[in-house]
């Protein structure tokens, strides 16, 4: 491909509605939702280290139950089940969702995501490392798969 073919391809990629590209940040909503899920399970903060063991008390309180997991509604919440917060927003080429937890059903995640003088922190709603690599190539391969789909950026 010569140079000038080239860059009349990416003029015209350059005024492609990214606004329409819905699926690939649906599928970037799930990734993250999974990989927030996957953090109970790994049981450690975002730079890798686990999380304090429970205290006597708690065990003596609640008997032994797995970190962060009493009645399982934290981490359905977090996982996009009940509790859950999704907003999604559409502007004129612009698109974003917003997604959390919902403090009004889930009051005390903000305790345990970023501990207080008397619990320590263990953060869980975070994206995990390995999976942020793969959420940009998945997000890059769909749009780049959905824009070659539209046929927009071909001359």
């Amino acid at each position: 491909m010569k140079a000038l073919e080239f860059a009349k391809k990416l003029r015209k990629l350059a005024k492609y509605d990214f606004s329409r590209q819905e699926e690939p940040l649906k599928r970037a909503v799930e990734l993250v939702r999974e990989s927030v899920d996957e953090n109970f399970d790994r049981q450690e903060d975002s730079k890798g280290a686990a999380w304090p063991v429970h205290s006597d008390l708690t065990i003596l309180r609640h008997g032994p139950h797995p970190l962060l997991i009493l009645t399982g509604k934290m981490r359905a919440a977090a996982a996009g089940g009940a509790g859950s917060y999704q907003k999604r927003f559409q502007a004129p080429k612009k698109m974003t969702y917003h997604i959390g937890i919902n403090s009004r059903s889930i009051p005390y995640f903000g305790k345990h995501q970023f501990g207080t003088r008397k619990i320590p922190r263990r953060q869980f709603f975070y994206l995990h490392r390995s999976d942020r690599v793969a959420l940009v190539a998945e997000v890059k391969r769909k749009i780049r798969a959905k824009v070659r789909k539209d046929n927009r950026w071909q001359a």
